[in-house]
């Protein structure tokens, strides 16, 4: 990759040590550099310190909920380095009726459900 390009940065909001890893690996394998927050509050202080391309986040987490947490950050105006909020893609083994949906409403941009393939 050319230094002058820059690399997509991910921030990977889960708290399970497996999925970190297989997450993590799924991108390394597409190229994009990953940071992770094991929490929900984490993901707010990382965001507020950091413009990431995109945040993969967990729906259930220790402290505040995926749908919490992506409230905060709308609130808080988590923004991606080229402007704009940051897009927050649900990533969770709920997979029932209207759960994309309640993702959609809770200001989510999209909704995977685990297992995620590449």
């Amino acid at each position: 990759m050319s230094a002058n390009v820059s690399r997509i940065v991910v921030l990977v909001v889960e708290d399970n040590p497996v999925n970190q890893l297989l997450i993590g690996a799924q991108l390394d394998a597409l190229g994009y550099a990953h940071e992770l927050a094991v929490s929900g509050g984490a993901a707010i202080t990382m965001c507020a310190a950091k413009a990431y391309d995109v945040v993969l986040m967990d729906w259930n987490l220790p402290d505040l909920d995926g749908m919490a947490t992506t409230d905060a950050l709308r609130t808080g105006g988590a923004v991606s380095p080229h402007g704009g909020p940051v897009p927050i893609i649900a990533v969770t083994a709920s997979a029932m009726s209207g759960d994309r949906e309640r993702c959609l409403a809770a200001g989510m941009d999209d909704f995977v459900s685990k297992p995620v393939s590449i």
